[in-house]
């Protein structure tokens, strides 16, 4: 920057150079003055060392450089230091077609190979030919920075006879200098040179030898490689040139390419049958030109040419797509070859391909929303194709189709508007696919379109028809991976319809069927396997065998929640005696005790006090809490009911001697169990009359051995809502009214001769309150069992209903289904939306 800022201020100022003393020349210098170069005369010239010498006038700074220069033969040109290197070559230009250059080259070819150039020695007045420098540093690293390196200078002789067109000067230079007969190149310090060309024409008739070109050190002269001088013969307007001219691989393509764009097929055959033939091109470059010699050949022909050229495009590009009009050339061809089953083969896939398009319209139909005209449709496409394996296969995706379509029936607006539900879709299904199966009985889809079959016929319930078709499948394909599912469907009919043995013969041969499994071909058991064992367990429940179904049960108990349910169902455990029984006195007391699962029991008899303990607990609910630690029992006895494993209800009737008139507790305990009740030895009977709405309650205490109604008898009402007992004495008509009363009422009764009577009401009374009711109140108010009460499920279990796990027999059938109908759909969507135009050349196999 300091030397460029210095340069800047200097003022203009004379330079006079001597040479031994002797001046030599005089030159006036001002800003942006050019160098200034002059040659010495060798008279002033001294043996030994030279003296140079300056005389400046003026303010300003100069530099020189001298150079002794000599000539030699250039023949004897080598290259001096060997730092770097440099060719040249010499063509014609670029050949043309409709005034455009044709790019040449070797730049689409693959692995190795030779390349070649065309040497130009003759050039005629008027033609241009092509130079090119090729200028290469010997041992350059790539991390070499370049002030480090030479500055180099070409110095290139222009062939005599010849002008060069400057605008065609291109390639790794700074700048250049045209000087007569001369091109001087400033190449600069760049580590790695583009190429440097040129284009010459021909302008005076003659013979010319070329000087070498001369690579320099700009500042070691002595450092230079040279390239090596050759010959050049321009010859006169209209002559033409002897030179031999090879096309590059790179002009063959090109200039193939142009003929077949005009149509010209012969010249396609010729330059691109060339190319392929003795060059290894790029895969793409393959492709585009053997594409283009198959259309060429078959307008000029021969016929083995163009089975040649169909082979390597099914060879390497089996995906391409050829054009109708053209395949049916290719079949006419193999045709006149003699090769009549390689026709059949491209004549049958291009019926295939023509019927995929025209599927189309069925796609397009149904993307309208016309689903029945898109069926409708298809169906006579169908029927116009010959019985060809890709018909077989869309006559089974369309019965699919219409299979699945049947859950959409009741959402789908035209199909409701055009009544068809999908009773009508599953029934159309079965019988297309009856269809496909007498039309297609040893297709590979048969097998799976049996059992879709047999999937609708289950969900129609038509179980006979379904027993039918798995059994004719079973006949037809014994080699089927549905095998095991089209066994485990017969067993499963039989149980829906109530063919208990023939189903547990069919279900326990699935139990322990093995099949093979696709992927490693070991055997493995069934899929089905734990179905099977699941409606075994229902029939014998269903047929009463309570052992053998809770075996059953526990097989499957981690997969079945209602087999879990059904062992619990028969294996609970439960006693209960009545909440209250009355036994008029000199009657025999007996007390009914209903149990389940129960071996023994222990009864104990407490004598009470029923007023006081009514007084204390308000309800007989609380009456399994009285402590009855150190109280002895009026009477006590085991029981003794069998095995504990009776898997149902039973009753047993047992006699107490409870003699004398009064109010006993009773209690049962069995295993972990037990129950309470009271027995009341009385002659007391109360008659209760109930107004719901007004909360009102009348009791009647009656003696019902003397047939009289009793005064004066102490009476108590509760209400279940009320917080304290309303109490009294009956009239002399043995009556007792009690108001408000809230809930479910419970009355006591106690004559002066220490008499009870008791009784509970169900009805409840005064008004209603939703959010205080309790919880038991509400579920028998909504018609609901109450915690306390037991649900029957005994007797459930006769056939394959919801309750007896009807989706979960049947999951493993209809999964199996879905699957197959996916494969379908996914087939049929490639065929009703494709974009084919033609054949896909992988379509003729």
């Amino acid at each position: 920057q300091w030397y460029t800022d210095k340069v800047e201020r200097n003022e203009p100022y004379v330079l006079r150079a001597f040479v031994n003393r002797k001046r030599v020349g005089e030159w006036k210098f001002a800003r942006g003055t050019a160098s200034q170069v002059v040659s010495v005369p060798a008279e002033l010239l001294v043996a030994g060392k030279q003296r140079v010498n300056f005389e400046l006038e003026g303010r300003g700074r100069y530099s020189y450089q001298c150079v002794l220069e000599g000539f030699i033969p250039a023949a004897a040109v080598q290259d001096h230091d060997g730092v770097w290197s440099v060719t040249r070559t010499v063509e014609p230009v670029a050949l043309e077609m409709d005034g455009k250059a044709v790019p040449r080259g070797f730049d689409l070819l693959q692995g190795s190979y030779q390349t070649f150039r065309n040497p130009l020695t003759q050039l005629p007045v008027g033609r241009r030919g092509h130079v090119e420098l090729n200028i290469r540093r010997k041992d350059v690293r790539g991390d070499t920075r370049p002030e480090t390196l030479e500055y180099l200078v070409v110095t290139e002789p222009i062939p005599g006879g010849t002008a060069v067109i400057e605008n065609s000067i291109s390639g790794g230079f700074e700048r250049y200098e045209l000087n007569g007969n001369t091109i001087t190149f400033y190449i600069g310090n760049r580590p790695y040179v583009p190429t440097i060309s040129y284009d010459v024409h021909g302008y005076l008739p003659g013979e010319y030898r070329v000087l070498p070109t001369i690579v320099r050190d700009a500042y070691r002269l002595d450092n230079y490689a040279v390239a090596k001088p050759y010959q050049l013969e321009v010859l006169p307007s209209g002559a033409q040139s002897s030179d031999d001219y090879r096309l590059t691989p790179r002009e063959l393509f090109e200039i193939g390419k142009y003929h077949f764009e005009r149509r010209d097929m012969q010249e396609v055959t010729r330059h691109l049958d060339e190319l392929i033939e003795k060059w290894n091109v790029q895969p793409e470059i393959l492709k585009q030109s053997v594409t283009m010699l198959l259309d060429a050949r078959l307008e000029v022909g021969p016929a083995s040419r163009v089975v040649q050229h169909f082979e390597m495009i099914k060879e390497k590009w089996p995906e391409l797509e050829i054009p109708y009009e053209k395949i049916l050339r290719v079949g006419r061809a193999y045709h006149e070859m003699g090769e009549y089953e390689r026709c059949y083969l491209i004549f049958r896939a291009t019926v295939e391909s023509n019927f995929l398009t025209e599927s189309r319209v069925s796609g397009f139909l149904q993307s309208q929303d016309e689903l029945v005209r898109g069926i409708s449709f298809m169906q006579c496409l169908l029927r116009e194709y010959p019985p060809e394996p890709f018909i077989a296969a869309a006559t089974f995706d369309l019965a699919q189709q219409v299979y699945a379509l049947a859950p959409q029936a009741r959402n789908n607006e035209k199909l409701r508007e055009q009544k068809i539900t999908r009773v009508d879709l599953v029934r159309k299904a079965l019988v297309m696919l009856n269809g496909f199966l007498s039309a297609y009985p040893q297709d590979p889809g048969a097998d799976p379109a049996a059992f879709s079959l047999v999937t609708g016929l289950l969900e129609l319930e038509q179980f006979a028809s379904a027993i039918e078709a798995c059994q004719r499948a079973i006949e037809r394909y014994p080699d089927t991976h549905e095998l095991d599912r089209f066994w485990y469907t017969i067993g499963y009919c039989h149980f829906a319809q109530g063919n208990h043995q023939e189903a547990l013969g069919v279900c326990q041969k699935v139990s322990e069927m093995e099949v093979k499994e696709p992927s490693t071909g070991r055997m493995v058991p069934s899929d089905e396997r734990f179905r099977a064992l699941y409606i075994l367990g229902q029939i014998h429940h269903s047929l009463g065998e309570a052992a053998q179904a809770i075996a059953r049960y526990q097989q499957v108990i981690d997969r079945f929640s209602d087999a879990r349910e059904a062992i619990e169902y028969f294996t609970r455990q439960s006693i209960a005696v009545p909440e209250v029984t009355s036994v008029d006195p000199g009657k025999p007391p007996t007390l009914e005790i209903q149990f389940r699962n129960i071996r023994e029991c222990e009864l104990r008899v407490y004598r009470i006090d029923l007023m006081k303990f009514g007084l204390m607990q308000r309800d007989l609910n609380e009456i399994t809490k009285i402590n009855l630690a150190g109280i002895r029992p009026y009477h006590e006895r085991s029981l003794q009911f069998g095995d504990g494993k009776d898997y149902r209800d039973r009753t047993e009737e047992v006699t107490l001697p409870l003699e004398e008139e009064g109010a006993y507790l009773v209690v049962c305990r069995g295993d972990e169990l037990h129950a309470s009740g009271m027995m009341l030895v009385t002659p007391l009977k109360l008659e209760i009359q109930e107004e719901s709405s007004a909360g009102r309650v009348r009791a009647t205490v009656r003696d019902s051995v003397a047939d009289r109604y009793v005064p004066k008898t102490h009476v108590k009402v509760i209400g279940s809502r009320n917080d304290t007992f309303q109490s009294g004495e009956s009239d002399l008509r043995g009556v007792f009214v009690a108001d408000d009363i809230r809930g479910e009422a419970t009355v006591i009764a106690q004559a002066a001769t220490g008499q009870y009577a008791f009784y509970r009401g169900r009805e409840f009374l005064g008004p209603r309150d939703p959010v205080a009711v309790p919880q038991h109140e509400m579920q028998q108010q909504n018609g609901q069992p109450s915690s306390g009460e037991a649900s029957s499920v005994e007797g459930g279990y006769g056939g394959a209903t919801d309750t007896g796990g009807k989706q979960e027999l049947l999951e493993g059938i209809y999964g199996r289904n879905s699957i197959i109908q996916r494969d379908n759909y996914k087939r049929q969507q490639e065929q009703l939306y494709n974009d084919y135009e033609g054949v896909r050349v992988d379509a003729v196999k």
